[in-house]
């Protein structure tokens, strides 16, 4: 590939796979380069073979997930996501189910959130916290919008994103000027975030 040479790489995957089919990073790799050449569907079969021969494998539900994400094919996502944490509940392939959940405004986010907060051990509490916020912003519940956010400024006071979201509720909720009070501190935690000063204009 480095080479660009992709026939070249095409061939030698397939040849590999047929030798060792159940070699993971082959599967993965041939789906890769066919999502980089600009034909997903045979990046999705290629994962459809991987699944036929290993279903319990929570990796290529996982890596088929990401992939259906990427093409905007988010119910497919979704699906693909729930097989691998029913499979393997680890918390990459819970957040990244919990962040498909939030975008499409689903409440599994909250019940999903809970459980990654309860057994993590990688440090990932502040993302489900902002994840949870997120969901209640865009559903409106403010109030409990509020709480995971300042939860996350607790957890980390640098986390601009967290103030920016808590910002944008307050101006929503009319509440000007504490809201250019947050963003405000958005921009002194981070001077470069584009967001922060966008919102200040506002």
């Amino acid at each position: 590939m480095l080479v660009n040479k992709p026939d070249e790489a095409v061939k030698l995957l397939k040849e590999s796979i047929a030798k060792w089919p159940e070699n993971p990073n082959l599967h993965r790799r041939l789906s890769e380069i066919y999502a980089q050449l600009g034909d997903p569907q045979k990046a999705i079969d290629q994962y459809n073979e991987w699944a036929q021969q290993d279903s319990l494998n929570f990796e290529v539900w996982y890596e088929k997930g990401v992939l259906l994400a990427q093409l905007k094919d988010t119910p497919a996502a979704i699906q693909s996501l729930e097989r691998s944490y029913k499979v393997q509940p680890i918390n990459y392939n819970g957040l990244a189910l919990a962040s498909l959940y939030a975008a499409t405004l689903n409440p599994k986010v909250i019940t999903l959130c809970d459980e990654l907060i309860k057994k993590d051990t990688t440090g990932i509490v502040n993302d489900v916290l902002y994840l949870k916020g997120s969901y209640y912003s865009d559903t409106k519940q403010y109030d409990k919008a509020m709480e995971m956010f300042n939860q996350c400024i607790s957890h980390d006071w640098k986390f601009t994103d967290a103030y920016i979201e808590k910002g944008i509720v307050l101006y929503d909720l009319k509440n000007t000027d504490s809201a250019l009070k947050v963003f405000t501190m958005a921009a002194t935690v981070t001077h470069t975030s584009p967001d922060a000063w966008y919102w200040m204009a506002r």
